[in-house]
């Protein structure tokens, strides 16, 4: 098992080949990190949106001295 681990390795080292081009495989590798980076950034957009929104119209206090909730 330890074996297959570092023939893995030793196929994800090898990303160019001697001419520049990248492997079929390695390309798709290359990609798929590049749609998880984007799906990524999108989240991280996401939730700095929602977190500005909070801040700037806050929920309510839902602790013992909140009004929210008891028909004040």
């Amino acid at each position: 098992m330890r074996f297959q681990s570092f023939d893995l390795l030793a196929t994800l080292v090898a990303v160019v080949r001697s001419d520049g081009a990248l492997l079929p495989r390695e390309q798709q590798a290359r990609q798929e990190r590049e749609e998880r980076l984007v799906d990524q950034a999108q989240a991280n957009k996401e939730l700095i949106r929602n977190l500005a929104h909070e801040i700037k119209n806050p929920l309510g206090d839902w602790g013992a001295g909140s009004t929210a909730g008891n028909g004040s």
